[in-house]
């Protein structure tokens, strides 16, 4: 796969009294194919992590608010897939900053592609068959959302969680079958953030940790 195409059918404006014939602006902005590269497969690997989408076409990332460098490289990302799109960064409670733009054909190929819940989310297809340098980018989008570095037992490791099984099972296989990093891979019962449900957590150390971080830059 070398790109992804985005359906724009049906991008019609909608007001107060239903859909108009007057196409969404989005439709004019939005390209009918977008080439798998670094920083789309950041954008998706963030989105994956911390992404969420409106049917009005937004999309944003939700992320820690002194999270000012991965930020600038969000909205590096978004300039140098769409090119000059508004992009709005706001500080919201909670030490949240949320980075955000609009793209509607893009928003409704991520609910379709990506999933629009935390339980849902999965990688697209063409990315874990992309190249190279799509695949770098996705990862590293992942662990810039949802990575922590840590100890356990004195012991040196880069986890990630997630809630969807899915998602899990297709990090755990494109790190070992691309990249020949062995994880474990743990489900828990969390409370707090995860909403007491099940977790999925994916544990990196030993002979893999540097593979990793070298993928990670």
């Amino acid at each position: 796969y070398g790109y992804v195409s985005i359906d724009k059918s049906g991008m019609y404006i909608s007001n107060q009294t239903g859909k108009t014939s007057t196409l969404h602006w989005g439709f004019y902005r939005c390209p009918d194919k977008i080439k798998l590269d670094y920083d789309f497969g950041y954008l998706i690997g963030l989105f994956i992590a911390e992404g969420s989408t409106s049917k009005t076409g937004a999309v944003q990332f939700a992320i820690a608010s002194y999270e000012e460098e991965v930020a600038n490289k969000i909205k590096s990302a978004i300039r140098n897939v769409f090119g000059d799109v508004k992009i709005t960064v706001k500080d919201h409670e909670r030490h949240r900053k949320v980075v955000r733009f609009c793209m509607k054909p893009f928003a409704k190929w991520l609910r379709d592609s990506v999933g629009h819940n935390a339980h849902g989310k999965r990688i697209p297809i063409e990315l874990i068959h992309s190249n190279d340098d799509c695949r770098c980018g996705l990862i590293k989008g992942l662990f810039d959302g949802d990575g922590w570095y840590g100890l356990n037992y004195k012991r040196p490791m880069i986890t990630y969680a997630t809630v969807s099984s899915v998602l899990a099972y297709q990090i755990v296989r494109l790190l070992e079958s691309r990249y020949r990093i062995p994880c474990s891979l743990s489900k828990r019962r969390q409370k707090g953030g995860f909403g007491g449900g099940e977790i999925y957590v994916i544990a990196v150390s030993g002979r893999g940790l540097s593979s990793l971080c070298k993928l990670l830059g």
